[in-house]
């Protein structure tokens, strides 16, 4: 009789382990921000980061677009960069993620203070500008997860949104996070 369902002829214990898709983070979700154009220091995007003082909103961020859920502040001349904090907890290993994210003009984003994407910031120093200029450019990026920077339980995302320059008249940001998080992994 053959029923094409597992079969296990060994004495050894086994497990199995569903993996699941999911999105711990959507667009318009909620964000911690820093807009003010001051360098918030190196470990911003590390989950021990206070950023009990920053503002938060719901994304589209930005300003100059008019199509913007939370605007934020422009400074003159345009800030370098504005800083993006979100926790998530995950209930178990992660064996895949992707993101979709939009940006005006460079972006670069961390998972527990590790890089895993950029576009237009081969320099993410806070004096330092974007590369080149984008105009509410949507990317979709597989991350590498060599070495992983998930953990199982709390995570920190943090996302640098750059301007290409001193009189850039615009910025955008959002960002939406697919992942397979295996229940229990660690």
């Amino acid at each position: 009789e053959t029923g094409g369902g597992l079969s296990d002829v060994s004495d050894a214990p086994f497990t199995i382990s569903p993996v699941m898709r999911i999105r711990p983070i959507v667009k318009g979700d909620t964000w911690k921000y820093e807009d003010s154009g001051l360098d918030p220091g190196p470990a911003w995007n590390t989950l021990g980061f206070d950023d009990s003082a920053w503002a938060s909103g719901a994304g589209q961020f930005g300003y100059g677009d008019l199509d913007e859920q939370t605007v934020l502040t422009r400074t003159y001349p345009s800030q370098t960069a504005v800083y993006f904090r979100k926790k998530i907890n995950l209930s178990g290993a992660v064996s895949f993620a992707s993101l979709r994210v939009l940006f005006d003009d460079g972006v670069a984003v961390f998972v527990n203070g590790t890089q895993v994407y950029s576009y237009n910031v081969p320099n993410t120093a806070h004096a330092k500008y974007a590369t080149a200029s984008e105009e509410n450019r949507e990317e979709t990026a597989e991350l590498s997860l060599s070495p992983n920077p998930f953990v199982h339980g709390e995570n920190i995302i943090g996302v640098i949104v750059k301007q290409n320059g001193r009189t850039s008249p615009d910025l955008s940001f959002d960002l939406s996070l697919e992942v397979d998080v295996t229940p229990g992994g660690h």
